[in-house]
Formats: structure tokens, C-alpha cells, sequence
């Protein structure tokens, strides 16, 4: 099998498989090259931080830590699996905190209304569901998806969906 030694992405995974073989310092290398490629590389950062703290180079650990942390807040998609999570727990109100965090970031993304829809649904508040599931058809990437959240707004409202 080879693999592609100028991939960010490969260099961040053979990290991995170094760490897991007790090989520390090729997989600091790999994850270290792999941020020279791509600096951005949030697999290599966490794992570097990780590796760092495993090591008890806590000032190295933090740096790459902060890094991950200011990158993550950045990212709506780590905000709405914030939120499946807290869903999943049965934290309805904290879910619909980080999708509203994940909306903030990204107001187009149809995934996360729906899921804030299904939080709202657990929590009884059937008004503010039936606004989520209408602006995630509004969202909607294409009419089957549409017709799929008008069917949910027609169930929630108690009336067949209309075509």
C-alpha cells in the first residue's frame, strides 16, 4: 500500500499509527510536517496537543490546545455536534444553545434547523419547532428535501402534507 508523503492528511494519520505503535517522536514528526504543509490541520493539531500532554510538555500541549479550541469555535459543524450530542443526552435546552451557536456561524445550513426543530418537538414548544422546519425548507437543497420538511410541519400541525 503506499500512501502520498506530501498529504497533510496522510502525515496526520501515520501520526496516528506511530503514536499507537509507541513510535512518540516519528509521530511529533509526522504531525509537525503535516502542520508545515497544511497549518490549518486540525487532526495533527489535537493530536499533536494530545501527544504533548501525554509527554508532559504542558506549555507545547496548551499552545495546540488554544489553537484547536479558537479554531473549533470557529467551526459551525463542531457547534451542531455539540448540540446532537446534548440532544442525544436529553439536554434539550442546552442542544438548542449550540444550534443556535452553529446558526450564528452558518444561517443556511437547513441540518441544523431541522435538528433545533427536534429539540423544540422534545420540549413541548411545537410553535418554535414549526418555525425551524420552515426555515430548513427554506434551506433545503433541493424539493424532496423540501417536501420532507413540509410533511413534518403538515404532521406537527396535525394535517396531510401538501405536494
Amino acid at each position: 500500500m503506499e500512501w502520498d508523503p506530501t498529504s497533510s492528511f496522510a502525515l496526520a494519520n501515520m501520526g496516528v499509527v506511530q503514536t499507537l505503535m509507541g513510535d512518540l517522536q516519528e509521530a511529533e514528526k509526522s504531525y509537525l510536517k503535516a502542520l508545515q504543509l497544511r497549518p490549518g490541520e486540525l487532526v495533527a493539531m489535537s493530536n499533536l496537543a494530545s501527544l504533548y500532554k501525554r509527554l508532559g510538555q504542558q506549555r507545547e500541549a496548551s499552545y495546540y490546545q488554544t489553537k484547536v479550541k479558537k479554531f473549533n469555535q470557529k467551526n459551525p459543524y463542531y457547534h451542531f455536534s455539540l448540540g446532537l450530542e446534548d440532544y442525544r443526552s436529553g439536554q434539550y435546552k442546552d442542544s438548542i444553545a449550540h444550534f443556535k451557536s452553529a446558526l450564528r456561524l452558518k444561517s443556511s445550513e437547513h441540518n441544523f434547523y431541522m435538528a433545533m426543530a427536534k429539540s423544540y418537538v422534545s420540549l413541548g414548544d411545537e410553535g418554535k419547532a414549526s418555525e425551524c422546519l420552515k426555515r430548513a425548507a427554506k434551506y433545503a437543497p433541493d424539493e424532496a428535501a423540501r417536501f420532507r420538511y413540509r410533511e413534518k410541519l403538515a404532521l406537527l400541525a396535525g394535517r396531510q402534507p401538501r405536494s
